[in-house]
């Protein structure tokens, strides 16, 4: 068959036939049009008594098809046959064909096909600056990661990949984008576009922009959890915040509740410093005192950590020249009776007119040294745990919700004359201690069983 009249029966199954997808680049029956273009311009084999048919060894169909579901889901509504047999008349073998790998590597990984951006195209900045601002971040619900572990850290946790940017395209051949559902757009920018809106200072000249998880739900399947709640007070430290929802991640924590006033949670320096853990924990932002008893279990023990226990001398509770001593420990006591109800507000939590809430800071709590704050926990207890910024400390909200709940303040023993640690890493202490606590239950409860049996 001549080339020109190759051209001629292709161009009239084009033109006659319904119209389909081929001319998509992302579609997986490129691939037979990008070989049929490919062996156009071969020589056609010449038949002589001699020459031996050469038969079909590989059969490209199931190749493509071995790449697994989400091939064959696109695959389905095209008859992939009937291609290949209009297109490849020659049949000859493709295994080892270069275009048509570059075409099987087009399905596996569609960022093949990237999209070329100019310096001032304002699909770049404009997305970049809406991820960075707070207000734009919720609206649109964008989070920011930038570096390819972080990426790919955060697309084995499930996270739902919209947009990725990137220097040089091969950047993509280090990144596994298998997990996800590859609906997603990749654009190529200079060097120069990259390093202005770049926050480190060695840059990996990769950016993607994901979709921000709902609050308190973990996208990350393989989750194991501990009944454990960390109650976030005053944290205004990218970098302590970054640490405390890796460890809480890291531990099994239920979830991670921010109240306001904390950094963001998902603001990029955040992010940054978590490494991947915030898709592998449930986490609400920016909670308020006043219904952070709908987030909290009914009978769940609270532990206010503290660097060091102590009050001032003079107790005004215990001033009986004070006329708001008998009404506190009135409306403490009922407070203590009162049923929760999850359809209203707390409102004794507000610091404003709020003539109980300075009461508080002079109450004495039960506290213990973290060797002995977990003795007698059981494997059924659920367990929340606040901790306070190094620079504000603990609220008295903190106060009134331990108080009242009948809680424990735990502290650290510490040796020459240090007077405290770092928030994230007193945390990371503490959760430790829990976790081995609840461990030590369930080895002992495997003992028992073992010596009954």
């Amino acid at each position: 068959m001549s080339l020109f009249r190759y051209n001629r029966i292709l161009l009239s199954h084009l033109i006659s036939s319904k119209p389909t997808r081929l001319i998509s680049p992302n579609h997986c029956s490129s691939i037979i049009i990008r070989h049929a273009t490919e062996i156009r311009s071969r020589k056609p084999i010449q038949k002589d008594a001699n020459t031996k048919q050469r038969k079909n060894t590989v059969n490209p169909i199931a190749q493509i098809k071995k790449l697994g579901d989400k091939a064959a889901k696109i695959l389905s509504d095209e008859n992939l046959e009937a291609i290949y047999n209009r297109f490849d008349p020659l049949r000859e073998d493709m295994s080892k064909d270069p275009a048509f790998l570059d075409q099987l590597a087009t399905v596996k990984n569609p960022l093949q096909n990237i999209i070329h951006l100019k310096d001032n195209d304002i699909r770049f900045s404009n997305r970049i600056m809406k991820a960075k601002n707070r207000q734009e971040r919720y609206k649109k619900g964008y989070i920011l990661l930038e570096g390819k572990r972080l990426i790919a850290d955060a697309i084995q946790g499930g996270a739902d990949l919209l947009t990725i940017f990137v220097t040089d395209r091969q950047i993509l051949d280090s990144i596994d984008f298998s997990p996800t559902d590859l609906n997603f757009t990749a654009y190529q920018i200079s060097s120069s576009a990259f390093r202005t809106w770049s926050d480190v200072q060695t840059s990996q000249g990769v950016m993607a922009i994901f979709a921000m998880p709902q609050p308190d739900h973990c996208s990350f399947k393989e989750r194991i959890t501990l009944p454990i709640t960390v109650i976030c007070d005053n944290v205004r430290d990218p970098g302590n915040m970054g640490t405390i929802i890796r460890t809480c991640a890291a531990v099994g924590c239920d979830h991670l509740i921010a109240i306001k006033g904390c950094v963001d949670i998902w603001d990029p320096k955040v992010i940054r410093s978590a490494m991947g853990a915030h898709f592998r924990l449930p986490m609400i932002n920016d909670v308020g005192w006043e219904t952070i008893i709908n987030h909290i279990p009914e009978h769940s023990k609270i532990f206010l950590a503290d660097h060091k226990y102590s009050y001032e001398e003079k107790d005004i509770t215990n001033d009986n020249d004070n006329p708001s001593k008998q009404m506190f420990e009135e409306m403490l006591e009922k407070r203590k009776q009162m049923k929760r109800t999850n359809t209203t507000e707390d409102r004794s939590y507000v610091l404003s007119n709020n003539r109980f809430l300075p009461l508080y800071k002079n109450i004495p709590i039960d506290y213990q040294s973290l060797w002995k704050a977990f003795e007698n926990i059981q494997s059924t207890d659920h367990s929340t745990i606040i901790v306070g910024g190094e620079t504000e400390g603990i609220s008295l909200q903190a106060r009134k919700l331990t108080i009242e709940n009948n809680g424990k303040m735990v502290y650290i023993p510490l040796l020459n004359d240090v007077e405290s640690l770092n928030v994230s890493i007193a945390l990371s202490v503490i959760l430790i201690e829990l976790r081995k606590s609840y461990e030590d239950i369930v080895q002992k409860s495997y003992s028992i069983k073992e010596k009954d049996n």
